[in-house]
């Protein structure tokens, strides 16, 4: 004879989930502010680490110099966006798809395919 689930121990287990859901879900919009910051506002002391690694990577200096510094946008747009959107799905991910216990086979496929299509590139090297 099968023993009955004890309704405590699920019932902490589901409270334990709703707990990491909503974590998940607001760190995820936290991020997605941090992207959004890093775009509008990318030459700030926040962000001088992340300018100085890329002086380093490019220039080989401390600091990005003078005549580059309008393209700073340029660098930092594209990341911040994509940062952004990607938290934002995120977020969208952990509150709706978990609030019915479901996963959202398109949202897979979204991801899945992009690995699909490059893992013989990331084998490869």
């Amino acid at each position: 004879m099968e023993s009955m689930p004890d309704i405590n121990n699920v019932s902490k287990q589901r409270g334990s989930f709703l707990f990491w859901q909503r974590w998940l879900f607001y760190t995820s919009l936290l991020f997605a502010l941090f992207g959004i910051a890093l775009v509008l506002y990318g030459n700030n002391p926040l962000f001088t680490p992340y300018i100085q690694a890329l002086a380093r990577l490019f220039w080989h200096q401390q600091n990005i110099p003078t005549e580059f510094e309008p393209f700073l946008f340029f660098i930092c747009g594209p990341l911040g966006a994509t940062i952004a959107c990607s938290y934002i799905l995120l977020a969208y991910l952990s509150w709706y798809p978990f609030k019915r216990y479901l996963i959202n086979g398109f949202s897979i496929l979204q991801k899945a395919l992009p690995l699909l299509f490059t893992w013989k590139d990331f084998k490869n090297n």
